[in-house]
């Protein structure tokens, strides 16, 4: 069971992910519904991590020959997919 510190790192993370996907602003406290949960797609996922990677606009196309991925690192991807992962209903016990 994660920390307390590390539950609310993970949900700055989650809310600012759901903010992104719902173009809105949710206080940290929240509640999501699991039919809320359920309706996020990977495509969802993906378009945020691409944002938040290439600081690409929504509607954009991505430059490929332009880095944009300066400070971004994989170990960050990897802290916003756990803490997306964390929220989701139907997770498979690890």
């Amino acid at each position: 069971m994660p920390s307390k510190k590390t539950i609310q790192q993970y949900t700055g993370f989650f809310i600012a992910f759901m903010n992104f996907i719902h173009d809105t602003t949710y206080a940290m406290d929240h509640h999501f519904s699991d039919e809320v949960l359920a309706e996020i797609r990977p495509s969802d996922i993906i378009r945020y991590f691409k944002s938040k990677t290439f600081e690409v606009e929504e509607g954009h196309e991505l430059d490929e020959t332009v880095d944009r991925s300066e400070g971004r690192r994989g170990s960050t991807l990897h802290s916003y997919k756990k803490s997306i992962s964390y929220f989701m209903p139907n997770k498979m016990p690890t």
